[in-house]
């Protein structure tokens, strides 16, 4: 199996996406749909697009740290940082898309946000909820727009963060145990970093 299909199955799992809802919609869909404020359909191929680009930064640094970690060892820090975005963000469109960094959110966006947590006032970006002003250690001159904008930039940054300072994170512990829990049961003996 190849890393962002694994990765995309652990996704799926976390936030409990239901399948063949274009197929055969009924009340699970639309229930998961107006929670997530994302037709199912419409999240799985976010969710593929969010474990493609975050396979292919372990197959970058592969390549550009020339073998110093293992594809277990990137496989793992993958699955790592994917665990930390759903904690900090559950993978919600809404902090994806930066609808919680906006002010005057009204009706059923601002319900949403809210319980999400507000992107902490605003001022956290990306669904790894990086602050600007402290992720100097893995980013010059980063601003918020651009964690939003760039999606493959936020994971990085994400990536030497996490590495960096792993606690830079409150939930760093959460996704570090969700890691551990979800390898016990599958494994990454067989995953290809292609």
């Amino acid at each position: 199996m190849q890393l962002w299909q694994y990765l995309f199955i652990a996704m799926k799992a976390m936030t409990q996406l239901p399948g063949n809802c274009a197929e055969e919609p009924r009340m699970e869909c639309q229930s998961w749909a107006e929670v997530h404020a994302e037709a199912p359909e419409e999240a799985e191929v976010r969710y593929q697009e969010i474990a493609h680009q975050i396979a292919g930064e372990a197959v970058w640094r592969k390549i550009v740290e020339q073998g110093k970690h293992t594809d277990i060892a990137l496989a793992r820090h993958a699955l790592n940082v994917l665990f930390l975005a759903g904690a900090e963000s559950g993978f919600s469109i809404l902090v994806d898309n930066g609808t919680c960094n906006k002010r005057n959110l009204v009706g059923k966006d601002f319900t949403r946000v809210k319980r999400l947590g507000g992107c902490d006032g605003g001022h956290a970006y990306s669904m790894w909820q990086m602050h600007p002003d402290l992720i100097t250690d893995a980013a010059q001159g980063i601003r918020g727009i651009n964690l939003i904008e760039d999606r493959a930039k936020s994971i990085s940054i994400a990536w030497d963060l996490h590495r960096i300072r792993p606690k830079a994170w409150s939930t760093w512990r959460w996704a570090r145990a969700l890691t551990s829990h979800w390898e016990a049961s599958h494994s990454l003996q067989e995953i290809s970093l292609q």
